[in-house]
């Protein structure tokens, strides 16, 4: 499991070139007009996160996240590339939140059923 504060460290993921641009573009082109400065300052001050679980990652850390991400209903699910699935999950009213990227495959029974319900 992979863990980032701001957006500015989506190379630190290590993604395939279309996975990278999918989150560029969803959290920086998007809500931020490209802006990587903004979308930091509104991560830091919103404490926004994001995970990216791949499907080994078994440990109870993982288990423990997931466990407390998926008591709240996802504010939106996507389809992203390369068999992934990509949530937000508003965790406090300033619009903060957790961001979740993970493999199709990921053997979590939640996981399946949003990704199932929102990805087809």
């Amino acid at each position: 499991m992979h863990h980032l504060t701001c957006p500015s460290r989506l190379n630190d993921l290590d993604l395939p070139p279309p996975l990278h641009h999918f989150l560029t573009e969803q959290l920086i082109d998007l809500p931020f007009e490209g802006s990587v400065g903004r979308a930091c300052n509104f991560w830091h001050e919103t404490e926004t996160q994001l995970y990216r679980i791949e499907s080994e990652d078994t440990s109870a850390e993982c288990q423990t996240t997931l466990d407390t991400l998926l008591e709240l209903p996802p504010e939106m699910v996507l389809q992203a590339p390369l068999e992934h699935c990509f949530c937000l999950f508003i965790t406090n009213g300033d619009g903060g939140g957790t961001y979740l990227i993970f493999n199709n495959t990921f053997p979590h029974p939640s996981l399946q059923a949003i990704r199932s319900e929102a990805c087809g």
